[in-house]
């Protein structure tokens, strides 16, 4: 898993769901027979995803970057808004 800035990673599509969540501090699991991030979005999606789809599961963004026929090889990740900082800040004036 690849940190790119701004909230956004890249991780290859076989990285575990549990190492992947371990990483983000939040539970991506689904309610599918798979264990990776690859297998989720297949899952997801109902299709293996093409390069360019876009899929949202926890409130994350997952957005396909490589893709063979057969599965996703690459995905971006964009991480939600910090809820816990909007909800800190003080109301606007």
């Amino acid at each position: 898993i690849q940190e790119l800035g701004a909230g956004r990673l890249l991780a290859d599509a076989t990285v575990s769901l549990v190492d992947l969540s371990a990483f983000l501090g939040a539970d991506i699991q689904g309610d599918g027979d798979y264990g990776s991030l690859g297998g989720l979005l297949t899952h997801t999606a109902g299709r293996v995803p093409a390069v360019g789809d876009h899929l949202e599961v926890g409130g994350y963004e997952f957005i396909v970057r490589e893709a063979d026929a057969r599965r996703p090889i690459k995905v971006e990740i964009i991480l939600p808004p910090p809820s816990s900082l909007r909800e800190s800040l003080p109301p606007p004036m």
